[in-house]
């Protein structure tokens, strides 16, 4: 039997990219591009997760820690651009 909390961990992430886009469109939030990439990265690990229990495990398995990687880097990035703003 599948786990169903990562389901709806993936259920919930996408329902958070959602409100997420809605708040970048109405202007409530800061667009931070290196930010949101990291958010998606994220999201594709969930859905690699949830992948990896249906079929191909090692190649899904791989590409969620790579995800895992991305989100990492994208943080580190929107970081390094935010501190380089003038204030």
């Amino acid at each position: 039997m599948y786990e169903m909390n990562e389901i709806m961990t993936l259920i919930f992430g996408c329902i958070g990219l959602l409100i997420l886009v809605f708040f970048l469109k109405k202007r409530f939030v800061p667009r931070f591009t290196f930010l949101l990439a990291a958010y998606c990265s994220v999201l594709a690990s969930n859905f690699f997760t949830v992948a990896e229990g249906f079929l191909l495990y090692d190649i899904f398995n791989m590409l969620e820690h790579l995800a895992y990687l991305a989100s990492g880097i994208f943080v580190l990035a929107g970081i390094i651009q935010y501190r380089r703003k003038p204030a």
